[in-house]
């Protein structure tokens, strides 16, 4: 599954594709997090595909600030709706996105492949420019 997702031909859509980013959180010179966006087929939305910090980093704004410039390229591509999926069993990031400002729109089961299951929910923060 890692390398379905975090290949360099899986990642390499996120710097080259209109509208997708990929933004990376430092402290001093040691890389602390990142974050990845693309646009949906939805006019309206960004999708924040992949968000991650190092644990070392937990609980000292990375993720939040990860976040926040997603909104901002949502906003300054006049999205506005910032979604992600989270799996249903990851209560510690799903009470942080709620903590930004994300609730639950909807449930979701997805086949990946590989014998790969995604049991999600789909979150949703609706944006103001």
């Amino acid at each position: 599954m890692l390398s379905r997702g975090y290949s360099l031909d899986a990642l390499r859509r996120f710097v080259t594709e209109e509208g997708a980013g990929l933004d990376l959180a430092y402290v001093s010179d040691r890389l602390a997090g990142f974050a990845a966006y693309y646009r949906t087929d939805a006019t309206d939305e960004l999708k924040l595909d992949k968000l991650y910090v190092h644990h070392d980093f937990h609980g000292v704004g990375i993720g939040r600030s990860l976040i926040a410039s997603a909104q901002a390229a949502a906003i300054a591509q006049r999205r506005t709706t910032l979604i992600l999926n989270v799996n249903k069993n990851n209560v510690k990031a799903i009470r942080a996105y709620e903590r930004s400002g994300f609730s639950i729109r909807e449930s979701v089961v997805v086949d990946i492949g590989g014998g790969f299951v995604m049991d999600d929910y789909v979150m949703a923060k609706r944006l103001s420019p």
